[in-house]
């Protein structure tokens, strides 16, 4: 008769418990973030552009308001939707879509360019990169943080870690850029506004 070696009885159930424990951790923070998303978002506001170039709807809390802008030198149309300010930093966050025209380039690539062109700021680091969906269309997704002086232009001005997540995505002739903006300290905290964003964006032709 072969006798269990003592090590695996021991081994398995510390395994087990292993286990257990790591699939708790996911369900309490998916309930958490689930809990937050609704509190955040218990009615929500749909934008509709006045601006025919901005062709897209999505949703936003009621509280937060969206101001529409243009390019003067540059050819964009932008609508950005300014949330709570950090008093501390005066800083607001936001959500936003810039709408640009383009050639044949792809989501990935304007990404890519997009993060070279912001990585002169202090302190940038890209913190993830991947492919998404959006609107049932391909789209390059991105998450990166940098350092800011805030308050702008205050004799007692320090540095401020922020943190971005953009999403490019586009259609015949035309690029998106979806982002959420907002200091280090408050990210997680409105991520699910700019979750419900991406969850909503249409176009509308």
């Amino acid at each position: 008769m072969v006798k269990k070696k003592p090590h695996l009885k021991i081994l398995f159930p510390l395994c087990l418990t292993v286990i257990v424990a790591l699939v708790t951790v996911f369900v309490v923070r998916s309930y958490r973030e689930n809990q937050r998303e609704g509190k955040i978002m218990e009615s929500y506001l749909t934008y509709t552009g006045s601006n025919p170039a901005l062709d897209i709807t999505f949703q936003y809390p009621p509280h937060w308001k969206p101001v529409e802008s243009q390019g003067r030198t540059e050819r964009y149309d932008d609508v950005q939707v300014m949330g709570p300010r950090n008093d501390e930093a005066d800083f607001g966050t936001s959500v936003s879509v810039t709408v640009r025209p383009m050639g044949e380039e792809d989501a990935s690539r304007l990404l890519s360019e997009y993060l070279k062109m912001i990585g002169k700021f202090s302190g940038f680091k890209v913190v993830k990169i991947e492919d998404s969906t959006i609107a049932r269309k391909s789209a390059a997704r991105g998450r990166y943080e940098y350092v800011l002086r805030l308050p702008y232009r205050h004799i007692n001005a320090r540095d401020v870690l922020m943190r971005e997540e953009t999403v490019f995505v586009t259609k015949p002739g035309k690029s998106y850029r979806l982002t959420f903006t907002s200091t280090a300290d408050q990210f997680d905290e409105y991520l699910p506004v700019f979750h419900r964003m991406l969850k909503t964006f249409r176009f509308t032709n």
